[in-house]
């Protein structure tokens, strides 16, 4: 792709694409970028475009009217939503945001999971009640945590784990030596690594082979008590699947961050759920600056004849 190739870009984001765009053109002196907070403005500017940068979410009959396109950006991790549909055309280059949410994600897990320990939830039920009354909590230390899924965010939730002296096992596409990783498992192994899992977290992209991949066996495979938590994408579990295994006690908890349908409909029975943690997909916030940060990076790579990095590999969806 040359750099000549890059003239006029769209940037679609529901709320700070006109910022976003005044942050790029005061980096990108003669860039034409063009803000869009709307699908309906996007599919006005993107037959005229060159490049788009969107969010995780573009509706793909918008993303069709993107005939010039060479490069989409996304602002996330996951490109699930840029890929569904087939309505990417083939030649396009796509790459992702990678290494910045990792940190954030982590203490996302571990401020849930320890509250979970720790039943913070007593603690400040007593308090407003003043009520003093001993218990034994829980800690992380000498439990093990299975990962499952570990790119840049898993890694960064298994270092975190080693600082509380957990044993981290691994469920990746390809076995390998990882380090501070005890040991890996394919994806077909899920449920060999599952039973040694204290905690289980979902850090997994959204493939096909991923899809649903946490469904009745595997629950039925984990410890009784066990926590798990989806920081991943809602679609690989199965949600019809997971109330009436957290009623068996396996999991014992879920704390769920995303979610197969987004926002999570005002029915759903998991917001009433005593063992059920719903937040809204809060754990790994795209910061705008680090974001469009990489997209000018990349755009330097290109003008000096460089490889772009982070490009999605579309067979494997990340």
């Amino acid at each position: 792709m040359a750099s000549s190739e890059i003239r006029t870009v769209v940037l679609y984001h529901p709320t700070r694409a006109r910022e976003g765009a005044e942050w790029i053109r005061a980096r990108v002196p003669g860039l034409l970028v063009l803000p869009a907070q709307t699908p309906e403005e996007a599919a006005v500017h993107l037959p005229g475009a060159d490049a788009l940068i969107t969010e995780m979410r573009i509706p793909p009959e918008v993303l069709r009217r993107g005939g010039r396109l060479r490069w989409i950006h996304v602002m996330a991790a996951g490109v699930d939503g840029v890929l569904a549909g087939g309505s990417l055309p083939p030649g396009v280059l796509l790459t992702r945001v990678v290494g910045t949410f990792g940190p954030r994600i982590a203490e996302y897990v571990f401020a849930y999971v320890l509250s979970v320990l720790q039943d913070v939830p007593r603690v400040l039920s007593q308090q407003r009640e003043r009520r003093w009354e001993s218990f034994d909590p829980q800690w992380l230390l000498g439990k093990t945590l299975v990962l499952v899924g570990a790119g840049s965010i898993g890694g960064a939730i298994a270092r975190t784990a080693r600082a509380f002296r957990m044993r981290v096992l691994a469920v990746v596409r390809r076995p390998r030596r990882l380090p501070g990783i005890v040991a890996t498992y394919p994806q077909d192994q899920l449920r060999e690594a599952l039973p040694h899992g204290d905690v289980v977290v979902a850090s997994t992209p959204l493939t096909e082979k991923t899809r649903g991949m946490f469904g009745r066996a595997e629950w039925a495979s984990m410890r009784p008590g066990a926590i798990f938590v989806n920081v991943g994408r809602g679609a690989v579990v199965q949600e019809e699947t997971l109330l009436p295994a957290l009623e068996e006690g396996r999991p014992g908890w879920a704390i769920l961050d995303v979610f197969e349908e987004e926002p999570l409909p005002a029915h759903s029975p998991l917001w009433t759920h005593p063992r059920v943690i719903v937040t809204p997909h809060l754990a790994g916030p795209t910061l705008l600056e680090e974001a469009l940060g990489e997209f000018v990076e990349n755009l330097e790579r290109v003008r000096s004849g460089k490889r772009l990095r982070h490009v999605v590999d579309r067979r494997r969806g990340y």
